[in-house]
């Protein structure tokens, strides 16, 4: 299976590495770090089966027009993206198969789904999420709080996001405090916390390498090499 991947930071060099072993054919990195890295997706004229970005929000734009004239399916693990971004990616998955996900672990994916089926029954249970990473992480909350805090808004329509605390007055029943820590090299850490009265209840997810983003990325390529046009989830995989 051939595939370009975008961006060569520390997560693009893992897919890239992983994806040599497991017999992927890398048929370009686009990014500025390695040697033989590509500028622009422009300089690859070779037909691929996938294209994965773990780039930069500001890369979408050429994202887009390359996989809409190459009609190449993109598996999209970028987090940050505004407002005009989330409607590309619903344009573009209007022409070919795009899978985009917060977080391309396995672990972390099926914490989402249990979570539709922890909440319905903890009603009366106060909910938080505390979010840890790595010192050089830009965007707060990570994308994969957002994702959990997603599913939590579809369960409790009327919850209210408080993005960290201070001040002075009570917690409101209807209060879902989300909030981010960023120290050291932490590869990643969620933590959803339900308090009920004399009980409590952690379900905690830790990557202890970025190795397994990668593996899941790769996962998602294949899967999504050979689906019709559409936006995916990467639960949608795994299912």
């Amino acid at each position: 299976m051939k595939i370009i991947i975008v961006g060569d930071g520390a997560m693009g060099c893992a897919v890239k590495n992983l994806a040599e072993k497991m017999g992927f054919s890398v048929v370009g990195v686009v990014g500025q770090n390695l040697s033989d890295s590509k500028k622009s997706l422009y300089d690859i004229s070779e037909k691929v089966h996938c294209l994965i970005d773990f780039s930069h929000k500001d890369n979408f734009d050429m994202i887009k027009e390359f996989c809409v004239a190459s009609s190449t399916p993109a598996v999209l693990a970028t987090t940050g993206y505004d407002e005009n971004t989330e409607k590309a990616v619903e344009e573009l998955s209007k022409k070919v198969a795009v899978l985009r996900s917060a977080n391309f672990s396995i672990g972390v994916n099926i914490l989402d789904m249990a979570l539709k089926v922890i909440l319905p029954k903890l009603k009366d249970f106060d909910v938080e999420i505390v979010e840890t990473h790595h010192n050089l992480k830009e965007d707060s909350p990570s994308g994969t709080a957002k994702k959990l805090a997603n599913t939590i808004k579809e369960i409790r329509p009327n919850a209210n996001f408080v993005y960290g605390r201070q001040g002075m007055g009570k917690r409101d029943t209807k209060d879902v405090g989300v909030f981010s820590i960023r120290g050291g090299s932490e590869v990643g850490r969620h933590e959803v916390m339900f308090f009920g009265k004399d009980e409590s209840i952690f379900i905690t997810h830790t990557a202890q390498s970025k190795a397994v983003f990668a593996s899941g990325a790769l996962r998602a390529a294949q899967w999504l090499k050979d689906k019709p046009k559409g936006l995916y989830a990467f639960e949608d995989c795994l299912r």
